[in-house]
């Protein structure tokens, strides 16, 4: 492993688990059983390692790795990287980030069938959405989250469901949005949410397999940033992770199963468009 390679693992809170084969995400167990309140509350700590910070007042998590150097080192280099992400945060609030992910996505679980105001849950739903800055293309791409949990322990099941955004924000317009694009935010992120219920619901129903084909699997809506350092770089888009589990393909889009840790961004059940993937390789 470069030393460039585990500043960055450092920098992410990753480098505990780098050398652990991490699981994969498996089925919600208990199906058409299971019961659901949704936790209204901001992201707790467990989903906000260093440096990722949470955009006040909001259930927006924010990512951006600027102000990381091999030469300062993983511990001050990820110092920096937090500093820089916290400014970026407070700058955001408004716009984009004005909008409610907890009642949007309140509102597509019900529309979707699924009571999410059980007095008696056995789990709760927490919505919230990533917001990644990728330098290689100078944009932020978001994407929204469900993080399921067994009431009554961190010992019970947990699970997260993911869905990416189409549309990526340029770096230029993402503090200072036009009411147009704020609105068209809003209507992406309402479908999104109705898109990411319905994978939910179709869990339940015990439509999806637990694993699938397996896979090597690169999108920039899950690594936007290049790797390395002293002038040696690994690009975006020229990343991937392996052993993802592809568990259905329809409409345009592909339905994957992420292994990781729970701190892992990209660790869940993701949703994307099909057109948001530039590696799709069979593993053998």
């Amino acid at each position: 492993m470069t030393l460039a390679r585990l500043a960055l693992l450092f920098s992410l809170g990753l480098a505990a688990s780098a050398y652990a084969r991490p699981p994969l995400p498996t089925p919600l167990p208990d199906g058409a059983k299971a019961t659901f309140t949704v936790d209204t509350t901001p992201p707790d700590k467990d989903l906000l390692p260093n440096p990722y910070v949470l955009v006040p007042g909001t259930s927006y998590i924010m990512m951006q790795f600027k102000g990381g150097n091999i030469l300062l080192g993983p511990i001050f280099g990820g110092m920096n990287v937090k500093h820089n992400s916290k400014e970026l945060a407070k700058s955001s609030v408004g716009g984009y980030m004005g909008m409610d992910v907890v009642a949007i996505a309140a509102m597509s679980l019900g529309l979707a069938g699924i009571d999410s105001g059980a007095k008696d849950a056995s789990y709760t739903i927490k919505p919230y959405a990533y917001v990644e800055q990728c330098g290689d293309d100078q944009v932020y791409r978001v994407a929204l989250a469900y993080q399921v949990n067994a009431v009554g322990g961190k010992k019970g099941w947990a699970g997260r469901y993911l869905v990416h955004l189409p549309t990526a924000i340029p770096f230029a317009q993402f503090t200072s949005p036009s009411p147009a694009q704020v609105a068209a935010f809003s209507a992406e992120l309402t479908a999104s949410a109705d898109a990411l219920s319905n994978v939910l619901a179709r869990e339940l129903r015990g439509e999806l397999p637990a694993t699938g084909r397996d896979v090597r699997f690169g999108s920039l809506w899950l690594i936007g940033n290049k790797i390395g350092g002293m002038g040696i770089y690994t690009l975006a888009k020229d990343q991937a992770l392996d052993h993802v589990q592809v568990i259905d393909e329809r409409d345009g889009n592909t339905l994957v199963r992420i292994p990781g840790f729970a701190s892992h961004y990209w660790f869940g059940t993701h949703l994307f468009k099909r057109n948001q993937v530039h590696t799709l390789v069979d593993l053998k």
